[in-house]
């Protein structure tokens, strides 16, 4: 007891003459440290030569002095072509922290390669911060912060952990370790919870082509053994990993896809007993929205998990009219309750009442004296998932090129080999050492350093699981029929133009005075659910049970075989349905909604067209400069452009391309909206109905919006009908119309 309190003053003292700070941490905190000190139970300090350098790195870290420094010196150097990795920023931000300008030119010379101008030029940014000017920061800072308490017992927590031996703290507070060191915090965790980290299933893929369609019995019973295998590869695959499936031109793929992305996201039906689970308000919501819906069908105490939906990929020759194969992505994040100690200090006293994203729980490290807590003194937070991604970046051997990755930044991608497609897979959603489950690929493709099993496909059938998924409960909170509307005193038709009718209100109360049958083709973008500030529905529910409706009134006015081309992006938003805070913002799966509501309605899926949009506004990197897997995101540059057609379609599908090249129509400058509407379409979308519709038809646009559909319908002999719940969109429309019909006359000044 005796040398804990020698060395409780000891470390007091000391941190008080490091920093040259008449400050002391209160009782309860020197507590906290004489109950420390006895865990050490006598552990030796480290000599004070080697604190004297530690707590100014720990100043600097906490305060984050040469952060702008640090950014300056990336911007610098990628501006001479050099990009520094995540090993490199780590080091850089070490050698920043550590004031060390003669490490730094050495660093830049031997492990970036730079010649000696580039040295010269990034050395001359580099900070001469000495012992003085650090505590006089941190002094200025403690003076001027209304916090300086919760400051400075940040980095007296910090100088504590540091002045024991990592191996030391780690073995003394955490049993494990006792038992069994591991320096490296990912080998500690597979070993001692492999229950939770295990890589046995890092990767799972799938192709669907159509022999094995063919071979599994045609396409109704295909979707079943498809749906099967979803589910196997559910509860085999390890958690926060991938699973890709790649398809091949098949006949009707865009159903079997979406068949598949529904049940991969919902197919586990389960009574949810966590605190973000919004059961009753979610439930208020939508019965007061959609009247007629039976609760004990729907059934909202129930919420459905699976996979969560991360992307689909295209992928194509540079022909247009070639057909295209795809990928969709999907992650397993399973809620897991284990607690798993602090990373860096190893503590298990951590708190877990955090949910930073559906399926993944966060923790708080509580130990008062772990190096990782905050400026303000809070403890860091982190998952098992971040963990995953954390390990992605410490193991070198995952580094990808950059040269490589800049071909894979987009979703829309240029590929002439299949192989090309399953590597990419490979480098960019596994790990180096997973054993990745490759499913109906007949070739072998490069490893990367991964255990590469080929197999055959092979799903026991216990049921038919799509009759039993679209059977579910959650499919009854919003496929359900509205009544028919009667047309608004409002809902007249505000055009004077011949050939040219549009409407202001809601498009089931306006398509229910249309007659039956009367309609020769439609084309549409309707809101894509609330990306938009002039749409905003409570939940997922409410806006698909609108979609279901006005679909189904479409349909009504369609002529037998007429052409619907409907244009959605499944951007990322919050459905809403389990969650209403941020935790639930993901990638959506609208259009996949989108062709399971219009099945139901009786419509025929002839294709999707994919919308190629070009390389994407504004500069968002897609992998935030890391250079490993887990981190790709692609640039989302595509949309659903589906082509359905009211029974066999009437049209020639062969007049319509596979890929749609087209840029969106750009609508601000310096930030100024100079159209009026936020979301129109180009005229490229509706020229797809116009070529396969003789002239003189009659076209409609439930959602018109600014009119484009309309507007260009006039400018070349086709009638239309336009539908708009903003009056204001209706007026911006028909002015436009004017415009184009008498354009605006300049006068010139000599």
């Amino acid at each position: 007891m005796q040398k804990i309190d020698t060395q409780l003053k000891k470390l007091i003292l000391d941190f008080k003459s490091l920093i040259k700070c008449d400050w002391e941490p209160d009782i309860a905190t020197q507590k906290e440290l004489q109950d420390f000190l006895h865990l050490l139970n006598g552990a030796n300090l480290l000599p004070l030569q080697e604190m004297e350098i530690k707590i100014l790195q720990i100043v600097n870290e906490k305060l984050e002095i040469h952060q702008e420094i640090f950014k300056k010196i990336i911007d610098v150097a990628a501006k001479m072509g050099i990009y520094f990795n995540y090993h490199q920023r780590v080091q850089l931000q070490n050698l920043l922290n550590s004031n060390d300008v003669k490490g730094f030119s050495e660093w830049l010379s031997s492990d970036c390669g730079c010649i000696q101008t580039e040295i010269d030029n990034l050395t001359s940014l580099f900070p001469r911060l000495n012992r003085k000017d650090i505590l006089s920061i941190l002094h200025k800072d403690i003076e001027s912060d209304d916090h300086a308490k919760e400051i400075l017992s940040s980095i007296f927590a910090s100088y504590i952990f540091y002045s024991f031996s990592s191996r030391d703290v780690h073995r003394k507070i955490n049993q494990e370790s006792e038992k069994e060191y591991f320096s490296d915090f990912w080998l500690h965790l597979q070993y001692f919870y492999p229950q939770s980290i295990h890589r046995k299933n890092g990767f799972v893929i799938l192709k669907i082509d159509a022999f094995l369609i063919q071979q599994l019995g045609g396409d109704e019973k295909a979707i079943n053994y498809l749906l099967g295998f979803i589910k196997q590869a559910y509860y085999e695959l390890s958690n926060h990993c991938f699973l890709a499936i790649v398809v091949d031109p098949i006949i009707k793929r865009w159903e079997i896809i979406s068949d598949i992305v529904l049940f991969a996201e919902k197919f586990i039906e389960t009574n949810l007993e966590v605190g973000y689970f919004r059961e009753k308000e979610i439930r208020k919501q939508t019965i007061s929205y959609i009247p007629n819906i039976r609760e004990e069908d729907a059934r909202f105490d129930l919420a459905n998990e699976g996979f969560i939906y991360k992307d689909c990929i295209i992928f194509s020759s540079n022909e247009q009219n070639d057909d295209y194969s795809c990928v969709l992505l999907f992650e397993k994040d399973q809620r897991d309750e284990t607690h798993i100690p602090c990373p860096a200090c190893r503590s298990k006293n951590v708190r877990g009442n955090s949910y930073p994203s559906l399926g993944v729980k966060s923790w708080e490290c509580q130990n008062p004296f772990c190096p990782n807590r905050s400026k303000y003194n809070r403890g860091k937070r982190y998952s098992l998932q971040s963990l995953v991604k954390q390990q992605a970046l410490l193991d070198e051997r995952n580094y990808i090129s950059r040269e490589y990755l800049k071909l894979w930044r987009r979703d829309v991608v240029r590929v002439n080999s299949e192989s090309n497609i399953l590597e990419m897979l490979v480098r960019l959603y596994s790990l180096v050492d997973d054993r990745v489950v490759v499913y109906n690929v007949g070739d072998t493709i490069n490893d990367f350093g991964r255990n590469i099993l080929f197999q055959e496909f092979n799903v026991t059938l216990e049921g038919s699981y799509k009759e039993e998924f679209f059977k579910s409960h959650y499919f009854y909170r919003y496929k359900l029929i509205k009544q028919t509307g009667e047309l608004s005193n409002q809902a007249v038709n505000l055009s004077n133009y011949d050939g040219v009718e549009v409407y202001h209100g809601d498009a089931f109360d306006v398509l229910s005075n249309i007659k039956s049958d009367s309609i020769d083709g439609a084309v549409t973008s309707p809101p894509y659910y609330n990306a938009k500030e002039y749409s905003n529905w409570a939940n997922i529910y409410c806006y698909l049970y609108d979609m279901f409706n006005i679909g189904k009134a479409v349909f009504r006015v369609l002529k037998p075989g007429a052409p619907y081309i409907f244009n959605i992006f499944d951007y990322f938003d919050n459905e809403n349905n389990v969650v209403l805070s941020a935790m639930g913002k993901k990638r959506m799966i609208l259009g996949y909604y989108i062709v399971d509501i219009f099945k139901d309605i009786g419509y025929n899926l002839c294709d999707n067209i994919i919308w190629d949009k070009g390389e994407i506004e504004g500069k968002r990197n897609f992998n935030q400069g890391n250079l490993s897997p887990y981190y790709q995101a692609p640039h989302n540059c595509w949309e659903h452009v589906f082509v359905f057609s009211k029974g066999i379609p009437s049209f020639d599908i062969e007049k319509l391309p596979k890929i749609l090249f087209a840029k969106p129509v750009y609508k601000f400058v310096k930030g100024e909206n100079i159209l009026g509407h936020s979301a129109p379409f180009p005229i490229d979308v509706p020229n797809l109905l116009f070529n396969i519709l003789p002239k003189g038809s009659t076209v409609l646009d439930p959602f018109a919006g600014s009119m484009t559909t309309g507007r260009y319908a006039h400018k070349i002999g086709y009638k239309s009908i336009n539908i708009d719940y903003k009056v204001e969109f209706c007026q911006l429309g028909l002015k436009l119309l004017a415009e184009e019909i008498v354009p605006k006359q300049y006068s010139f000044v000599d």
